[in-house]
This record gives structure tokens, C-alpha cells and sequence, in this order.
């Protein structure tokens, strides 16, 4: 067997929406599990209150001092 190893670059919207679709097709075949288990509705919730969050918590003022800070060479190691 032969592995063949590289890189590729996915944008993060594309990786959270496979996690959050994989989390749902997970919770639903464990809708009639019997047991503990993980918790795949409260990841998908989570992820549905982390995005929700953003919107309400998101200060426009201070989204733009951060550009302009960057913009300046600031937070840079």
C-alpha cells in the first residue's frame, strides 16, 4: 500500500459545514439508541448558537479598529 500525502487549502465555511452536516447525520441515527453516547445535537445546537451569537454580539466599531489596527502592523508577532 502506497499513501500519498499533500496539503490542500479549504476554506473554513467549507469545513464547519461538513462538521455541522455530519453532526446532524450522526444525531439522527442516534435518535433510537438506547444509552449514553455523544451528544450530537448539542454540538449542532452549539454551532447554531456560537453563529447566532456573532450576529448579536458583533460591534461594527469595533470590527473596523481591528482592520485598522492590523492595517497598521499591529497584533503582528
Amino acid at each position: 500500500i502506497i499513501f500519498y500525502v499533500t496539503r490542500i487549502v479549504v476554506p473554513a465555511f467549507v469545513v464547519l459545514g461538513y462538521w455541522f452536516v455530519i453532526q446532524l447525520f450522526y444525531g439522527v441515527g442516534s435518535l433510537g439508541a438506547v444509552g449514553g453516547g455523544t451528544a450530537f445535537w448539542a454540538h449542532a445546537g452549539g454551532f447554531l448558537a456560537g453563529v447566532t451569537l456573532i450576529f448579536v454580539f458583533r460591534d461594527p466599531a469595533l470590527v473596523a479598529a481591528h482592520r485598522e489596527a492590523l492595517r497598521h502592523g499591529h497584533f503582528r508577532d
